[in-house]
C-alpha cells in the first residue's frame, strides 16, 4: 500500500534514482544551504525537511545502505499497483531506443609536437537505426508565468492565451503546476488538480500585471513541486514566460538551474522583447539541459509553446549526459554543445583528470530524428601525452548516458569508449577534419551573435554590426548563405536603427541557436563531398 512505502529519499534531494555520487552530494549541498536553520531561523517547517534530507544524505551517500535501501523502495512500489507512475497507451510497451555513441576526431593523425596544441573532439549520441520510437509518456510540466508591471497590455494577454491553449494539449496522465510571479508568487494549479480545472482557468483570466520581476523565488517553488514527480517516469519539464529582467539574484538562479538538472527537469524560457536578460536565460538553459527562445510578437507564443510541448511527448531519450574524461597530457579548455542548439558550457582550463560535461537534455523525433552533439577544444602536452599499445594517441574516454525507459526514470544506459588518434608521420597535426571545421564555424558564428547582442544592448551599434558582419563571413565559409544573408541585414539594420537592429539580432541570433542548423549544414557537405570524390 501507498501508506507503506518508505520515504522516497531521492525526492528528498531532488535528484534522479541514477544520480552518480557526485550529484547526491552537490543535490545535498545546494538544499542543504537553502534549508539549514541558520539560514531560516524560526522555520519549523524548513527545519523539518533539513533533517529528512540529512537522513536521506546519508543513506544514499554510502553505496551498502543505497543498495540496501533501492531494493527495498523497489519492492515497496512493485507490491503497490495504484503506485505505478505510468502505463503504456498500447497493449504493448513501446520498444526502448538503441541509441549509438560515435566520435569524430578532429584530425586523423597526430604527428611530432613541438609545442602545446589545440586539438577537437565531436561526441554524438544518435539513434542505431534510422527510425526510432518515442516514449509517447505523460508529461510532468511547470509553467511560470511573468505577470509583472512591464508584462501589461498584448503580453500578458498572449501569455494567458498561450497558457489556456496549453490545458487543451494536456491529459488526464499529464501533470501540470501554473505559478504567476513577480516579487510575489501565486499559484494557480498545483500537480494534484485536474489540468481542465475551472478556476483555475478563471483565475488565470482575471489575473492583472502587478510589481517587479523575482525570478529566483518563482523557480524556486516551481521546482519543489516538480520535485515530488522525479521518480514517476514522467517526462519533466520547467516552462518560463518572462519579459523582464531579474535583479540581485542571478547566482541563486543559476544554482537553481543545477539543481533542475539534477532532477531531470530542463529550464525552457520564452523571453518576450527586448528588455529581458538573455544573457541569464541562455546561461540557465545551458546549465539545465534546456532551450532559450526569443519571441518577437507575442502572438507567436502559443505555437511556441505548443511546439514545445509536442517535442517533449515525442522525447526518445532524456537527460542526456556527453562527458569526457581526459587522458593524461590532455586539458580541456572548453566544451560546447552543437545540437540541438548551439552553447558553450564550459570555458576552462579544467583540474587535471577532471570529466567535463555537456548536457544537451533530450533527443526528440521532432520535427526530425536527429542526434546530440558536444565538441570538446584540447590541449595537448607533447612532453605527457600516452599511448596504447597499437601507437595510438589516447584523449581520454567519453562517456554517454540517459534516460532510457520512463516506466524507470532513470539513467539506465550508458555507453562508452575511448578516444584514440593514430600517430602520423612527420610533425603536427593532419588537416582539420571538414565536420570538426563546420562545428568550430557556427560556434564562432554564434558567438559573435552573441557578442552582438551585448554590444547593440550596450548602445555600441556600430561595433555591433562589425560582429555581425564577421559572423557573416563566417557563415558563408560554412555554406550558409541564408543566415549570412540575415547577419549582414540584422548589420545594416542596426545602423539605420538601434531598436529595430536590436530586433533583427535577436531574431538572427536565436533562429541559428535554436534550429539545430549543424545537422542541416552537414548534411550539404555530405553531398557536397561525396559528389567530388565520385
Amino acid at each position: 500500500m501507498i501508506g507503506d512505502l518508505p520515504p522516497n529519499y531521492y525526492v528528498l534531494l531532488g535528484v534522479t534514482p541514477s544520480a552518480t555520487p557526485a550529484e547526491i552530494r552537490q543535490a545535498y549541498r545546494l538544499r542543504a544551504r537553502e534549508l539549514h536553520p541558520d539560514a531560516r531561523p524560526g522555520d519549523a517547517e524548513a527545519a523539518q525537511r533539513f533533517k529528512a534530507m540529512a537522513e536521506a544524505y546519508q543513506v544514499l551517500a554510502s553505496p551498502e545502505s543505497r543498495l540496501a535501501y533501492d531494493a527495498q523502495l523497489h519492492r515497496a512500489s512493485a507490491a503497490d499497483a495504484s503506485d505505478r507512475a505510468w502505463r503504456p497507451h498500447a497493449d504493448v510497451a513501446p520498444a526502448e531506443p538503441e541509441l549509438t555513441l560515435r566520435l569524430t576526431l578532429g584530425a586523423s593523425s597526430i604527428g611530432r609536437l613541438a609545442e602545446p596544441t589545440r586539438f577537437y573532439l565531436l561526441g554524438e549520441l544518435l539513434p542505431t537505426h534510422a527510425t526510432a520510437q518515442a516514449w509517447s509518456a505523460p508529461l510532468n510540466l511547470a509553467v511560470l508565468l511573468d505577470r509583472s508591471s512591464s508584462m501589461r497590455g498584448p503580453k500578458i494577454f498572449e501569455a494567458k492565451r498561450a497558457v489556456k491553449a496549453l490545458f487543451g494539449q494536456l491529459g488526464l496522465d499529464d501533470r501540470l503546476t501554473l505559478l504567476l510571479f513577480d516579487d510575489r508568487l501565486e499559484c494557480l494549479l498545483d500537480s494534484k488538480t485536474p489540468v481542465g480545472d475551472v478556476g483555475a482557468e478563471m483565475a488565470l483570466e482575471s489575473a492583472s500585471t502587478r510589481g517587479a520581476t523575482q525570478l529566483a523565488p518563482a523557480l524556486d517553488a516551481a521546482l519543489d513541486r516538480l520535485e515530488q514527480g522525479v521518480t514517476s517516469g514522467r517526462i519533466a519539464a520547467l516552462l518560463l514566460i518572462t519579459d523582464g529582467r531579474t535583479y540581485g539574484d542571478d547566482e541563486r538562479c543559476l544554482a537553481l538551474a543545477e539543481r533542475a538538472r539534477l532532477l531531470g527537469a530542463p529550464i525552457i524560457s520564452f523571453g518576450l522583447g527586448l528588455e529581458w536578460n538573455r544573457d541569464l536565460l541562455d546561461r540557465i538553459a545551458a546549465i539545465s539541459g534546456g532551450a532559450c527562445s526569443f519571441v518577437d510578437e507575442p502572438a507567436q507564443l502559443s505555437a511556441l509553446l505548443g511546439e514545445t510541448v509536442d517535442r517533449l511527448r515525442a522525447t526518445l531519450a532524456a537527460n542526456i549526459r556527453l562527458s569526457l574524461e581526459p587522458a593524461l597530457g590532455v586539458s580541456v579548455l572548453r566544451a560546447s554543445m552543437v545540437a540541438p542548439e548551439l552553447a558553450d558550457v564550459f570555458d576552462g582550463p579544467h583540474l587535471p583528470g577532471e570529466a567535463v560535461e555537456v548536457k544537451p537534455g533530450a533527443l526528440t523525433t521532432r520535427p526530425a530524428v536527429e542526434s546530440v552533439i558536444a565538441l570538446w577544444e584540447l590541449l595537448l602536452d607533447p612532453l605527457t601525452l600516452t599511448t596504447d599499445d597499437a601507437g595510438q594517441v589516447a584523449l581520454g574516454a567519453v562517456t554517454a548516458d540517459w534516460s532510457l525507459s520512463p516506466q524507470s526514470a532513470r539513467f539506465a544506459a550508458r555507453l562508452s569508449q575511448p578516444a584514440l588518434v593514430p600517430r602520423g608521420v612527420g610533425d603536427g597535426l593532419a588537416p582539420l577534419e571538414a565536420e570538426a571545421r563546420l562545428a568550430l564555424e557556427l560556434l564562432t558564428a554564434y558567438r559573435l551573435h552573441v557578442q552582438a547582442d551585448q554590444l547593440a544592448s550596450a548602445g555600441a551599434a556600430a561595433e555591433a554590426a562589425t560582429a555581425l558582419t564577421t559572423s557573416a563571413l563566417r557563415l558563408r565559409s560554412a555554406g550558409d548563405p541564408q543566415r549570412a544573408a540575415e547577419a549582414q541585414r540584422a548589420a545594416s539594420s542596426l545602423l539605420a536603427s538601434l531598436g529595430d537592429g536590436l530586433t533583427a539580432t535577436l531574431r538572427a541570433k536565436y533562429a541559428m541557436r535554436n534550429l539545430s542548423v549543424f545537422h542541416q549544414l552537414r548534411r550539404n557537405l555530405r553531398t557536397r563531398l561525396t559528389a567530388e570524390t565520385t
